[in-house]
């Protein structure tokens, strides 16, 4: 279903995949789960970022997930529909691109 979505739309393919050594990703979900209680979440993630570029996907107990900070991405995002797209999920996209604006301005 994404796939075809994708087609329809005129999206490319990413390129870029958050790199996962245990089954389902369980390594990423616990090291993201203790930087967060932590509270450096943003610290952890940064240098796959840094690595990976702005577009990247990530999968995680068996479902895809999808990362931008791109600006046009993140714009073409914004200005769609949002058919089962969840509002945290858009919110975590504008987050992740304000992020990477301020960051880029230092």
């Amino acid at each position: 279903a994404e796939n075809l979505f994708g087609e329809q739309h005129g999206c490319q393919p990413m390129k870029s995949r958050f790199p996962i050594k245990w089954p389902l990703g369980l390594d990423v979900l616990h090291k993201q789960w203790l930087a967060n209680a932590d509270k450096r979440l943003l610290a952890y993630q940064q240098p796959f970022l840094d690595q990976l570029g702005p577009n990247l996907e990530i999968k995680i107990m068996g479902s895809i997930g999808y990362t931008t900070y791109d600006p046009p991405n993140v714009e073409a995002v914004l200005s769609s529909r949002f058919d089962g797209m969840s509002f945290a999920r858009v919110v975590g996209i504008y987050i992740a691109h304000t992020r990477y604006r301020l960051l880029s301005r230092h």
